[in-house]
């Protein structure tokens, strides 16, 4: 690898670094209780047991987001990836009203009991 590859590459990773810190420490997160998954900055960045990338992260940054925010945005993206319901991402979620969210609550909250009813009458045969 060249020097000036090699350098990009070195800004790169302190900058991933920086900004990722910088989030962690916003919603509350001691720094080591953070890391970068498989030692990869800009990859999946894991917070104790969250696990985003930079695309939350920068988001989160630019947007001030908030500890709530990024919990409830983060738990409705679980719930709906089970259940196979859009979820939206970060930057987008920040930006919903607080209709929208309860909105996009209460549609997972009927795939999920679609779901169960579906596992349940499975196992009625």
């Amino acid at each position: 690898m060249d020097k000036k590859t090699k350098k990009l590459i070195d800004n790169y990773e302190v900058a991933c670094n920086d900004l990722a810190y910088a989030f962690a420490e916003r919603l509350g997160f001691n720094r080591y209780d953070c890391r970068w998954v498989a030692d990869e900055p800009g990859g999946v960045f894991e917070m104790s047991d969250y696990y985003i990338g930079m695309q939350e992260i920068t988001a989160g940054l630019r947007l001030n987001a908030k500890w709530d925010e990024f919990s409830e945005w983060y738990d409705y993206n679980l719930r709906a990836h089970h259940v196979g319901v859009y979820f939206p991402n970060f930057e987008n979620w920040l930006g919903l009203t607080d209709a929208e969210r309860a909105l996009a609550k209460a549609r997972v909250e009927e795939a999920e009991k679609l779901f169960l009813e579906a596992i349940s009458y499975e196992h009625d045969f």
